[in-house]
C-alpha cells in the first residue's frame, strides 16, 4: 500500500513498484487523482491497481507537523474504528536531530 500516491513521491512510489511488477494499493484523500495515477500505472506498467480512499474521521489535520492523529488501526485483516490519539511525530517517526 502507498500512500500519499495521488501525487509527488507517493505517486512516482507506485509507478515504480508497478513497473518492478509489485501489485500497489494506492491510498489517498482525492479519489480523482488516485484514478489519474492508476490510469499512469496501466499505461507505463501494464498492471491495474487497487484504489483506497482516505478520510479523518475526526476534527482537525491528521497530520499537521505538530501531532499524528490515528483513528484506525489494522486488526485481523479489518479496519477497526478507535478513538482518536494524538502523537507527537518525533515520537513516532523519529527526530530530525
Amino acid at each position: 500500500m502507498v500512500t500519499g500516491a495521488s501525487r509527488g513521491i507517493g505517486k512516482a512510489c507506485a509507478l515504480e513498484l508497478a513497473k518492478a511488477g509489485a501489485k500497489v494499493a494506492l491510498a489517498a484523500r482525492q479519489v480523482e487523482k488516485l484514478e489519474e495515477t492508476a490510469a499512469e500505472i496501466r499505461i507505463h506498467a501494464y498492471r491495474d491497481a487497487v484504489l483506497v480512499k482516505v478520510e479523518a474521521l475526526g476534527p482537525g489535520v491528521c497530520h499537521n507537523g505538530y501531532e499524528s492523529c490515528f483513528y484506525r488501526r489494522l486488526e485481523g485483516g479489518r479496519w477497526v474504528e478507535s478513538e482518536a490519539r494524538t502523537y507527537d511525530p518525533a515520537a513516532v517517526y523519529g527526530s530530525k536531530e
